[in-house]
């Protein structure tokens, strides 16, 4: 393996990638936006959906929540995922918490490699700007922050080819756990630096845990 130096240079997205909004009525907000934006529905799954226009796998998610307008209870992102095993996986990431009330919930950044999403959280870091999650979705590798009035930005890698990547959304695994991995970002460093494949380093397997022994 020939090893890498991150060394925190700049590093810019190349494109906008996605909007996620919190709605009241999922069906009502996936007609309004389709008909306004000419977009299609690319897949759901009870809570979401996801649509898009163009070659994205999704421009626009939308997350349906229980309360009304102005309530302000949150809920963990690993109660999104049913099968307790699969919950082992998104172990930490309940540092996502929903908000119950309709509105904004993240926008999404998307840099053209690995090596660009790593300088970037070098930069960041050493600016004291940490993530607060860092998961591979399957489709994304990303790292979750805060913006200083709270807003949440993703910046995130594409694992896949857009084809491939609704092939992984369609995918029973996929079904099974809608959150993903949660990984280490300075561990996911580390192992880019010594050399490691980045198509090992994007892959679900390359962070699940080891499952406990049993007697």
């Amino acid at each position: 393996m020939t090893n890498r130096t991150i060394d925190g240079s700049q590093a810019t997205p190349y494109k906008l990638a996605h909007l996620v909004l919190r709605v009241s009525n999922l069906e009502r907000s996936v007609a309004w936006y389709s008909e306004v934006l000419g977009a299609h529905l690319i897949g759901s799954g009870g809570f979401f959906a996801g649509i898009t226009y163009d070659e994205e796998h999704h421009r626009l998610g939308l997350i349906e929540v229980a309360g009304a307008a102005r309530e302000t209870e949150t809920f963990g992102a690993s109660t999104l995922i049913p099968d307790e095993t699969e919950r082992a996986a998104t172990a930490g990431a309940d540092a996502l918490q929903f908000s119950s009330e309709p509105g904004l919930e993240h926008v999404a950044f998307t840099y053209d490699s690995l090596d660009a999403l790593l300088n970037t959280y070098v930069r960041l870091r050493d600016h004291d700007i940490k993530p607060i999650l860092s998961v591979n979705h399957g489709p994304t590798t990303s790292l979750y922050y805060n913006d200083p009035d709270g807003f949440r930005v993703e910046l995130q890698i594409d694992n896949l080819p857009m084809g491939m990547a609704q092939e992984f959304i369609d995918s029973p695994e996929s079904k099974a756990n809608v959150v993903g991995v949660v990984l280490d970002p300075e561990e996911l460093l580390r192992r880019y630096e010594t050399g490691e494949s980045v198509r090992t380093l994007v892959t679900w397997e390359a962070w699940r845990q080891p499952a406990a022994a049993t007697s």
